[in-house]
């Protein structure tokens, strides 16, 4: 049997990127033609892992730690990556994203990749959505605390009849930003969906790309929901000799980390870690070494 084209669609930090591009290694593995489209930014990386990149704009860094910091502000970030970045560049990203997928057996879409999922609603194409995430698969039955809510931890506390209610709140208190989205779902002749951020999965296939330690299946996921577990891109490469040398000269050390995303606006997380080991009086690593 011949092998499926498939094409991955993703937009974001590396952590956007990574497990997409894991699962694009593993087809390819399985003797299928994967493709990833993303940001012209990531070209070197994905090539260098000799999987087919095919480049969709915005056409912008989005590791610059300058624009993380502005992504991962808790008042304005999400603003700014959707009202600054992404919808602006949203017919550029549909033209784009058509290219590669006129000859594609599967879509594979992130959620932020929201001309992707208006291109598979419109072409017909059979599609899988993919969360990174719990959150992504936001559910009424254990729901995420929504950061700088007045008594956010409160309201968590709640049923889930209060919670489809709060979603509901919040997906309207946000339509304003999705004026550019909804004015092109409707050039291409789509029916209004739901907000494609919190209810934008795949009839076909939603993947939760994390541990089912993380989140277990509720009532309220998509039908054909699936938690995987994490999609590692592991690398050969093995650690640096310093980093080997440290770890071979005591015992196991705590790793303070962040995502790839938050790293770009880490404040004084480092300073903090360091002073949990002091007091702890346990050996840690830091990592990544530099926040930017």
């Amino acid at each position: 049997m011949s092998g499926k084209c498939i094409v991955f669609c993703t937009f974001g930090s590396l952590g956007d990127l990574y497990p997409l591009l894991s699962l694009a290694r593993e087809m390819k593995h399985r003797g299928h033609a994967p493709v990833v489209a993303t940001s012209p930014a990531y070209r070197s990386l994905i090539e260098a892992e000799e999987i087919a990149f095919h480049p969709v704009r915005p056409e912008v860094d989005i590791s610059d730690p300058n624009i993380l910091r502005r992504v991962m502000d808790r008042r304005t970030g999400g603003r700014y990556l959707f009202c600054d970045i992404i919808l602006p560049a949203l017919r550029d990203s549909y033209q784009d994203t058509a290219k590669v997928a006129a000859d594609a057996d599967l879509l594979v879409i992130h959620p932020i990749a929201v001309a992707a999922l208006l291109l598979a609603r419109k072409s017909g194409r059979p599609w899988a959505s993919v969360a990174v995430a719990p959150m992504s698969l936001c559910s009424a039955y254990d729901p995420p605390v929504f950061s700088g809510l007045p008594f956010a931890d409160s309201l968590a506390s709640f049923g889930p009849g209060v919670q489809k209610v709060l979603l509901k709140l919040i997906a309207a208190m946000f339509e304003p930003v999705w004026k550019p989205y909804r004015e092109f779902e409707k050039e291409l002749g789509l029916s209004r969906a739901p907000n494609p951020l919190l209810w934008g999965h795949s009839p076909h296939l939603a993947l939760g790309l994390f541990s089912p330690l993380l989140a277990v299946p509720q009532p309220d996921w998509p039908a054909k929901a699936h938690a995987t577990g994490f999609p590692f891109l592991s690398h050969s490469d093995g650690n640096t000799p310093e980093l080997q040398k440290f770890l071979d000269s005591g015992e196991p050390p705590i790793v303070f980390t962040l995502g790839s995303a938050a790293v770009g606006a880490a404040g004084d997380f480092y300073e903090q870690s360091a002073e949990a080991a002091r007091r702890l009086e346990r050996r840690g690593s830091l990592w990544p070494r530099s926040a930017g």
